[in-house]
């Protein structure tokens, strides 16, 4: 049986890849080429997170999304196990294909090729030899004050689609002369927070619109519950707006007992001020990076979560020709 003292697990803060991402990606990886079987241990989150110098809210955000994908066995009192589940066989399934890529790479070195040539060629031969069948394509509209990459990344990845972004602000000031044409689309897929906008610039079109919205954690919630009466939080997005949208969910989730505040990376002329004033703070991704080289004994990552009706919504999406 392995033991987390035989894992090599890195992290590169210079990676446009999230931290999270690269973690949970690594995880799933070791699982797939059966370095972790079921029944194998993982660190503790704290000595994971001592190991890779990385912050607990972010080990903690890996293993409940590998929970959820039913690939880890997590117990109240216990340690985090790789789950003997039907996922995790059906990972196993697709090592192959891991096979087949690394045979190809080191045929690829060895007649002299770069690593960045075969990955070029590779995108290439998919580009215009593999995709033949149509690929939908989705407008989709959100502000500069939320973590709209988060919201798009989500939308490539559940529906598989060529997604075409444009901001709200651009949408009230330039009107529809700077929009893409909406006769190339299948769709408009908006969020909850400018839905009604959306819906009412759009009301004369016969395109569908759809709308996504998001959430946070439970165990990030739980986490922040904990914290002592009194503390002083700062809960930072893109723009204020998003900073604001953190906090309110925070909120609705009955904690109270924090004195928070909200901002946004983008407007905040007092950020060091900030930064100096509380005892923590929860950034979303997209402001994660540049928070985490200014405060790193303070910035937490919060990150955003689909909530499972709109997960629905883009995979059935997703699923249609």
């Amino acid at each position: 049986m392995s033991t987390y003292e035989t894992l090599s697990l890195v992290v590169d803060p210079q990676l446009h890849i999230p931290i999270n991402i690269q973690l949970k990606e690594q995880i799933k990886f070791l699982i797939k080429m059966e370095f972790l079987l079921p029944g194998d241990y993982l660190p503790t989150v704290a000595q994971l997170a001592d190991q890779l110098a990385i912050n607990r809210n972010t080990v903690n955000w890996v293993y409940t999304q590998l929970k959820e994908e039913d690939l880890l066995l997590m117990q109240k009192g216990r340690r985090t196990q790789i789950k003997d589940s039907e996922s995790v066989r059906s990972l196993v399934k697709k090592k192959e294909l891991d096979n087949i890529i690394r045979k190809a790479i080191e045929k690829a070195i060895a007649e002299g090729y770069t690593f960045d040539e075969f990955v070029a060629a590779i995108f290439m031969h998919h580009h215009f030899f593999i995709e033949d069948k149509p690929v939908s394509k989705f407008l989709f509209i959100e502000c500069r004050e939320h973590d709209h990459n988060f919201y798009l990344e989500e939308i490539k990845k559940h529906t598989g689609a060529k997604v075409l972004e444009f901001f709200i602000e651009d949408l009230k000031n330039d009107g529809p002369d700077e929009l893409p044409d909406l006769e190339e689309v299948n769709g408009i897929i908006t969020t909850l927070n400018h839905a009604d906008e959306v819906k009412d610039f759009f009301v004369k079109s016969k395109k569908p619109i759809y709308t996504i919205g998001a959430t946070l954690s439970p165990i990030d919630l739980i986490n922040i519950a904990k914290l002592k009466e009194g503390t002083k939080v700062a809960f930072i997005c893109l723009g204020d707006r998003g900073g604001q949208w953190m906090q309110k969910r925070v909120k609705e989730a009955g904690i109270d007992h924090i004195d928070s505040i909200a901002a946004g990376m983008k407007e905040s002329e007092n950020m060091k001020e900030i930064i100096h004033s509380v005892d923590y703070i929860y950034a979303s991704e997209a402001a994660y990076k540049e928070l985490i080289s200014l405060a790193p004994d303070k910035t937490s990552l919060l990150p955003l979560k689909l909530e499972r009706t709109s997960e629905e919504i883009l995979d059935n999406l997703g699923s249609k020709e």
